[in-house]
């Protein structure tokens, strides 16, 4: 009860960490938890976690005043499908059911009517009970029931395929790069298994790049750089370091402001004795909570800092060309054309094959496959898409702002 009251996860549930932005907070109670998880592609127990926290009531979870009309609705269709309609929580709609002694939408329930029966054979199952808003199960019995043939037979078995393909060439297309420029390894996972670290995928020259920038903006030099507030050339010095203040201070003649040289870059206030080891961990295709725990800092500080380095980097480099090699919290995702059911779209990772390769599986059909078998029979590399980004709409808003 004391961890209900606090609003804190129980163990061993779903709940996984999430770089919340400001427009995915506003989504929170405008809609039920599952709704809004799913708009988000995360789990549904993390956005009632972030919910709570923020003291956002459920949509679902308020009173709904039952009307005549609304109770006619009840039975008529699956739970979900109703608590859609009426803008509440399937459990909401179960417990009104249950009070009016109604039955759960079933299979008995459904009278087949001539028009729905002549919907049967010419779609796929899933297609037809969407429609109908029935389960695709209850379609199938029907349609073989009434010896409909199926409008697209069942895949042919992936080991057959592949023995007749025999020795195709497999495309020598570089794989890593996304669409964006931004280059992954596809066989690094996304999240860390037990008693095992990431690889090492540390970019030298972003590093590099970094190290210089930051002596050059932590530099002790005494040489008045330009004014960062009114670009004046008009600057003096003000103050050499010592103890509390170790970086030197000018003054501006024109604008009349003090600054140092941190001063109007997305650096300002940030922990500098933590950014040398921070740049290094940029590159790295790691989550946020893995850098976190690098670092000896929270998750909201690592996100902070990405954010910046972004902003900064673009700063620095308009083109994109250094801000493009910054994968840490990014997340990518294969897309190739299924070599089973031919449906061409994004593909799960699913493990790890035989050989130590990927695994790839078909949300279509449900199939899984290696790499190589998918690129040699589809006859084109994988293509790797970005899906998680946390820090991309700060760099929208950063972009619209200048």
């Amino acid at each position: 009860m004391r961890r209900r009251k606090l609003g804190i996860a129980p163990f061993n549930t779903a709940v996984v960490w999430v770089a919340w932005t400001k427009k995915m907070d506003a989504l929170l109670g405008t809609a039920p938890d599952p709704v809004i998880a799913a708009q988000l592609r995360i789990p549904a127990p993390s956005v009632g976690t972030r919910r709570r926290k923020l003291g956002i009531a459920q949509v679902g979870n308020a009173v709904v005043k039952w009307t005549a009309e609304m109770d006619a609705l009840l039975g008529t269709a699956s739970d979900g499908t109703i608590a859609s309609q009426l803008g509440c929580i399937p459990e909401t709609v179960g417990e009104r059911r249950h009070k009016l002694r109604i039955a759960r939408f079933s299979t008995a329930a459904l009278t087949w009517t001539k028009q729905r029966e002549a919907l049967l054979g010419t779609d796929t199952d899933p297609a037809i009970a969407k429609k109908l808003d029935l389960s695709p199960g209850q379609v199938r019995l029907r349609r073989q029931s009434l010896g409909i043939p199926t409008a697209k037979p069942h895949p042919e078995a992936l080991k057959k395929i592949i023995a007749r393909s025999g020795a195709l060439p497999v495309p020598s297309q570089s794989r890593a790069t996304t669409s964006t420029g931004r280059q992954f390894l596809i066989d690094q996972p996304h999240v860390q298994r037990a008693r095992t670290e990431f690889a090492d995928t540390e970019d030298m020259a972003l590093t590099a790049y970094l190290e210089r920038e930051l002596a050059e903006v932590y530099s002790k030099s005494l040489h008045p750089p330009s004014c960062p507030y009114c670009r004046s050339r008009r600057t003096i010095l003000q103050q050499k370091p010592h103890g509390c203040h170790p970086l030197p201070r000018f003054a501006c003649r024109t604008c009349k402001q003090n600054f140092n040289r941190v001063a109007g870059t997305p650096l300002f206030r940030l922990r500098a004795a933590k950014l040398p080891l921070f740049i290094r961990l940029l590159s790295q295709q790691i989550p946020y909570n893995v850098a976190a725990r690098r670092l000896g800092v929270s998750i909201d500080a690592i996100q902070n800092w990405a954010k910046k380095f972004r902003i900064w980097l673009l700063q620095l480099d308009p083109t994109g060309k250094w801000e493009k090699k910054v994968r840490l919290g990014i997340k990518a995702r294969p897309h190739i054309r299924c070599p089973r059911c031919g449906v061409d779209g994004e593909k799960y990772l699913n493990g790890y094959m035989p050989n130590g390769e990927r695994r790839l599986c078909c949300p279509a059909c449900g199939t899984a496959f290696g790499i190589s078998d998918a690129e040699r029979l589809a006859q084109e590399a994988v293509r790797l898409e970005v899906f998680h980004d946390p820090g991309k709409a700060a760099l929208d808003t950063e972009t619209s702002d200048s």
